[in-house]
């Protein structure tokens, strides 16, 4: 603690690997990974597999991901049972399977930051206060952050305009235009960043 600011960490979620970076130059080391979502998405039903309807969803998703390989939860979608077989294809992800099992019934199932797979109603937007407010200033409390840029992908200084009228090519008088910027005092003639060339044909020519 330093006057009026303080230091803290916290927990944002457990994560496995996907990939691990190390550029020759600048030496930063970058680590891709994903939550325990992954081994539930890596892991498939060897045989098709049904769940009977009234069976309690919590129970369901309990049982297909502890076969993948979790061990914590934290179920609470309020008792709510399955209102119809659930019939889950062999290959299919166990990860589709839970989704199968929540997503009907209103239900929200994802990994909280402690690693604990978590089943709960889902937020009604209408009424359910907002958990951030997002904005671009310094001065704006959120987990939003902006960025500008600027590029000179569609910046050009050679256009030629053609027509593509086959009857007026036939006659002998497709017309065809060129324009170049030479001028001296523009940031974007050709002597000052070189020949950037674009075309544009129209049948209305």
């Amino acid at each position: 603690y330093e006057g009026d600011y303080f230091e803290y960490e916290a927990q944002i979620g457990e994560f496995e690997i996907d990939k691990i970076t190390e550029p020759a130059f600048p030496h930063v080391l970058t680590v891709n990974g994903r939550d325990h979502t992954k081994r539930l998405l890596n892991d498939k039903f060897a045989e098709a597999t049904t769940f009977t309807a009234n069976s309690k969803v919590d129970d369901v998703v309990k049982t297909i991901a502890y076969n993948g390989g979790i061990t914590k939860f934290r179920l609470n979608s309020g008792g709510v049972t399955l209102g119809a077989d659930l019939a889950l294809d062999k290959d299919s992800t166990r990860w589709a399977g839970i989704k199968s099992a929540t997503t009907p019934y209103a239900l929200d199932a994802y990994f909280d930051r402690e690693g604990y797979l978590v089943t709960e109603p889902q937020s009604d937007v209408s009424t359910t206060a907002p958990y951030f407010i997002f904005g671009a200033d310094d001065d704006t409390d959120g987990a939003s952050t902006a960025e500008r840029s600027v590029t000179d992908t569609a910046v050009y200084n050679d256009l030629v305009v053609r027509s593509s009228n086959s009857d007026a090519e036939t006659a002998g008088i497709a017309p065809a235009s060129r324009w170049q910027n030479t001028d001296v005092n523009s940031p974007t003639a050709i002597a000052k960043i070189g020949r950037r060339s674009a075309s544009y044909e129209s049948d209305l020519f």
